[in-house]
């Protein structure tokens, strides 16, 4: 249980899982907190997106359409997040390596939007490190709190850099 008393959803860990099974079939995945009136507030699954890009098509591309398709998919990811409510999501990127080769990279997104209600975001940011531990995601985190070009831009370059 997280500090803010919001449980996480079996279906969250079934998520995850799938994520990171070998058949690498999701893209990413998007959490949010239910808070229905009559319910008790929980952490569940707010979609998955199948998996367009992995390593092992990237390996047989060159470096720039690997870099171009990673974009597109950034972008996609950003354009799916709701304009006024936080969330946490689970990111397939793919990455190269030193010697080449590219391979495939989780990262945890934080969704905050400035805009947003300021209930939502502290109920997301005192709930945040208790979800990812729960999902093994110590390390590697973006967080992005704008739509604009200039965020999303970079916290792309963040990603990529992690």
């Amino acid at each position: 249980m997280s500090m803010s008393g919001i449980q996480m959803s079996p279906e969250c860990e079934l998520a995850h899982a799938r994520q990171l099974s070998k058949e690498k079939d999701v893209q990413w995945t998007l959490y949010r907190i239910d808070q229905s009136p009559g319910k008790t507030p929980e952490i569940i699954v707010d979609c998955q997106v199948s998996r367009r890009f992995c390593a092992t098509t990237a390996n047989a591309q060159q470096a720039e359409d690997v870099e171009k398709t990673n974009k597109q998919l950034w972008l996609d990811f950003i354009e799916c997040l709701p304009e006024n409510e936080s969330r946490y999501a689970v990111f397939d990127y793919v990455q190269p390596t030193q010697s080449g080769i590219f391979k495939d990279a989780i990262r945890f997104v934080a969704w905050s939007p400035d805009n947003g209600p300021v209930k939502n975001k502290m109920i997301y940011s005192s709930t945040k490190d208790t979800f990812k531990k729960k999902l093994n995601l110590q390390k590697d985190e973006v967080f992005i709190s704008s739509k604009c070009p200039d965020d999303i831009e970079d916290c792309y370059k963040k990603l990529a850099a992690i």
